[in-house]
Order: structure tokens, then sequence, then C-alpha cells
């Protein structure tokens, strides 16, 4: 008798698991997205996913000849993620390609000259920012780095690399104006929780960013929208040894190291194939490049390169070319 009561009450839960599912609230598939809410609302995890569900779409376009592009777009994040490659696109890859893929991969670490064009981002590919208020915040908002060259980037990023920009912060309010006003929707999270063991509920609420206006529906402060997903327990991905569907895509703590009594080893970071790390994106802050800035509107690309090359010159990143010769 046990034995059905437990087999009834396990087909309830798939079915509400089911239904759950049904009347959750779909991620429209836009260019820009961009999630926000406190800690631990499940910004990074949703954004991640999101990441990972469009660069997968990419490639099956690149794989069945959709892109014009002959270059397999690729994810580029200032946190690592792991990419798990499926046997299907491992094969439609090999078949109409000719092209091998591994059973997973890392990103590529997005750089700041990325975001200022100095360096390509492939065409097609997904760029993903966690916090990006880090980059481009409203304090920054006389940096002609931020506010032409990056915010250029976001403007034409549909033109430049028709992929996908995803990105999350706490607070859009943190995020420079000139990149704030183009995200056009945020979808604001709270009430991260669990739902059923191995799931999860996030309220969610569409902020519309107009000029200056952010805008809400009133039904949804009523009865707000969920997101629900798959949120494997930890012990999960340890014991897991197919790890068909419980890896660690990211780390949900990918900063730690920053913090000064952090007790992480070398080991743990990316560099040696963690999923920690030190890598914050900063941008040059040089007072004569504002002052330029500020009297003639713009700065020349070429001007640009010159500041960043002293930048990185004080800071020791690069040597002087001199140097370099008399080495």
């Amino acid at each position: 008798m046990i034995f059905i009561v437990l087999f009834v009450a396990y087909l309830i839960s798939w079915l509400v698991v089911l239904f759950s599912f049904i009347m959750s609230k779909k991620i429209v598939s836009a260019p820009l997205q961009c999630f926000t809410g406190s800690l631990g609302q499940g910004k990074t995890k949703i954004g991640v996913s999101q990441a990972l569900k469009r660069l997968k779409r990419q490639r099956f376009k690149y794989a069945l000849n959709l892109l014009d592009s002959k270059e397999i777009p690729v994810l580029y994040s200032n946190i690592p993620i792991v990419i798990k490659n499926s046997i299907i696109m491992k094969l439609f890859l090999l078949i109409f390609k000719g092209e091998k893929l591994p059973n997973y991969e890392r990103n590529v670490q997005l750089k700041f000259e990325h975001l200022i064009m100095t360096e390509e981002v492939k065409e097609y590919s997904v760029v993903f920012i966690d916090e990006v208020s880090d980059i481009a915040s409203q304090y920054q908002f006389d940096n002609p780095l931020v506010v032409q060259y990056i915010q250029t980037f976001v403007r034409y990023f549909r033109h430049f690399i028709d992929g996908y920009l995803i990105m999350t912060d706490q607070v859009t309010d943190n995020v420079t104006k000139p990149i704030r006003t183009r995200i056009g929707k945020v979808y604001n999270l709270s009430n991260f929780r669990r739902f059923l063991f191995h799931w999860y509920k996030v309220d969610v609420i569409d902020v519309f960013l107009t000029e200056d206006i952010q805008t809400i529906e009133s039904e949804q402060l009523d009865s707000p929208p969920f997101f629900f997903g798959y949120l494997p327990y930890k012990y999960l991905k340890k014991i897991d040894w197919t790890r068909l569907f419980n890896y660690k895509q990211y780390e949900t703590r990918a900063f730690k190291p920053l913090y000064e009594f952090s007790n992480l080893l070398e080991k743990d970071l990316d560099i040696n194939g963690g999923l920690f790390t030190k890598y914050v994106i900063s941008l040059p802050d040089n007072s004569d490049m504002k002052k330029k800035f500020r009297q003639q509107g713009f700065i020349t690309r070429s001007d640009m390169l010159d500041y960043i090359n002293k930048w990185q010159l004080a800071l020791g990143i690069i040597k002087d070319k001199k140097q370099n010769e008399s080495a």
C-alpha cells in the first residue's frame, strides 16, 4: 500500500512540475537581455542559462549554414563558464561542417578591449556580462571609453555582431545612462526559492526603461509571474558521474578571490581550470582624456589607443617598447 501511495505522490509531483513549467513566464528571444535583483535572487543563474541556450541556438544555425559566417560562434564572459556540448551538437558540426567539438569547453574571457572594439568579437556570438555596473557605472558618466565606445558597442551590437548580449546587475540605476536607456526591458527578480526539491521559482517583474522613465505594469505587482527551472542540489553534481543533467556551469561566488581574506588556493582560479576568478574588467580613467572629451565631444581612436597604452604602462600591464627592444 505504501508503494502505491509513494507512486501516486511521485506522479502528482511531476504533474505539478509540468503545470508550473507551462504557467511560468517565458523569456523573449531578444538581442539584449538584462536581469536585475538583490543578492541571491538568481540573476547570474538565469543569465548564464540564457547565454548557454542562445549559444546552442547560434551553433545549430552555424552547423546548418543558416549563418553567414566561417567561424563557429563562441561565448564571451567576464566570469568563468563551462559549456557542455551535446552529442547532437557535435554530430551536427561533424557531419555538416567537418568540425570537432570537445565534450566540455570554457568561455572566451571578455576583456575591455572587446567592449571598446579594439579586439574582435566573433560574429553571431554571445556576450555575457555579470554585474555590468562594474564596467559602466553611473559614476563613469564622463569617461569617453564608456560614453563613446562602449555605448557604440551596445547601440550597434545587432548590426556589428548579430548575436546576443546578456547582462546582470543588482540595480539598473547603477548603470550609466547611455547604456541603461538602451536596455529597453529589464527582468527584475525577487523571492527566489526552491520548489519540490530539485526545482526553483523566482518572481519576476518586467521593468520597461524608456528615456528616464521606468514603467511597471500594475497587474504584475498584485500577482507577479515567475520563472521556473531546474536547480539540483550540490551533492548531485558530485555523485552524478554521467553529468547528463548535473554539471556545474559556473561558480555562484566567482569573485570570492577578490576578498582579501579569502582562503582559496591558486588551483581554484580560472587560470588553472577553476571557476573562481580574480579578473575584473577595469577601464582607464584619465583626467586628460576626460578634459579633451569635454572640449571636443569625442575622442579619436588613435588618441584612445594612446591613452590606453599610457595607462597600461603605468600599471605595468605592458612594458615600454624601448625596454622590450633593449631586453
